[in-house]
C-alpha cells in the first residue's frame, strides 16, 4: 500500500513538472509527503525499482516520451496559433452551412484547438429525464476534449480526470474546468492541480485521499488506524467519530 502511494505521487510529480525527479533523497520525501521511516523506505524501493537514475535526476521511460510527444504538439499548437491558425480545407469550408453545431466551444476563430467528433451531452440526453444533465456527465462530456485539445493524450487525461473527481469532488472538478476553458489555458493539468489543491474543498477533505492527513484527522478524535486495517477503513472511522462528534455524541 505505501509502495503504490508514493509510485503514483512520484509519477504526477513527473507529469506536473514535466521534468524528472530530483537526485535529492529529502526532496523526494518532501515530494511524495513521506514523513515516517516506512514511507521514505517505500519512496526508496519504488525510485530504485521504476526510476532510472541519470545525471539530470531519476526518469521513468514511458513518463518522458509521453511528455515529449505532448510537448511537440503544444509546440505545434503554439506556432499555429502565431501564424494565425491552420489553414483550413476550401472545400469543407464552402459545404458548411449557417447552422453551427452545438457543444463545448474550445479553438478560437481560427481553429487552433483540433477538432474533435465527440457527441455533446444534451439535456434529453440525461439520466434524470427533462432536468440538468449530472454534473459528471458535463465533466466527461467537456473535460477529456479540453485536455486532448491542449496535446494530452486520451488514456491520460481520462485518467486525470477520473483520478481529480476521487480526490476533489465533481462540484469543484467542474468548476475548475470551467475556468481552465474561459482561460483557455495553455498548460492545463498544472493550472487543474494547482486550482484545486488550493480549493477549500481540498483542505478540508484532504484526509479523504492523502494517508498522513487521514492520520492527522483520526489523531484529532483520538483514533489511530489499528492492526491489518485498511486506509478505507479506518477513513470510515473517522467519518462516524466526526458524525457523532456532529451530533454531540460522546
Amino acid at each position: 500500500m505505501l509502495e503504490d502511494g508514493a509510485y503514483n505521487r512520484l509519477l504526477d510529480q513527473v507529469y506536473v513538472s514535466e521534468s524528472a525527479l530530483p537526485l535529492d533523497k529529502d526532496e523526494l520525501y518532501r515530494l511524495a509527503r513521506a514523513t515516517s521511516p516506512a514511507e521514505r523506505k517505500a519512496v526508496d524501493y519504488v525510485v530504485k525499482k521504476f526510476f532510472e537514475q541519470r545525471e539530470t535526476g531519476f526518469h521513468q521511460k514511458r513518463a518522458d516520451d509521453e511528455i515529449s510527444a505532448y510537448q511537440e504538439r503544444a509546440q505545434v499548437a503554439r506556432d499555429n496559433g502565431r501564424l494565425g491558425g491552420r489553414k483550413r480545407n476550401r472545400t469543407a469550408k464552402q459545404n458548411e452551412t449557417q447552422s453551427e453545431p452545438t457543444g463545448l466551444f474550445l479553438g478560437n476563430p481560427e481553429g487552433t484547438q483540433r477538432e474533435t467528433s465527440r457527441k455533446p451531452v444534451t439535456n434529453t440526453e440525461s439520466k434524470d429525464s427533462g432536468g440538468e444533465p449530472p454534473i459528471s456527465d458535463e465533466i466527461w462530456a467537456k473535460g477529456p476534449v479540453f485536455l486532448e485539445s491542449k496535446g494530452v493524450l486520451p488514456k491520460n487525461a481520462r485518467s486525470f480526470i477520473g483520478k481529480m473527481r476521487k480526490q476533489h469532488g465533481d462540484e469543484a472538478v467542474a468548476a475548475a474546468l470551467h475556468n481552465a476553458i474561459l482561460a483557455n489555458v495553455i498548460e492545463p493539468i498544472p493550472y487543474l492541480v494547482k486550482s484545486l489543491d488550493d480549493s477549500p474543498r481540498a483542505s478540508s477533505k484532504q484526509w479523504l485521499f492523502d494517508e498522513n492527513a487521514a492520520m492527522a484527522e483520526g489523531r484529532k478524535y483520538g483514533l489511530e488506524p489499528g492492526r491489518g486495517e485498511g486506509w478505507p477503513e479506518f477513513r470510515g472511522r473517522i467519518s462516524t467519530a466526526k458524525a457523532n462528534d456532529a451530533r454531540g455524541v460522546a
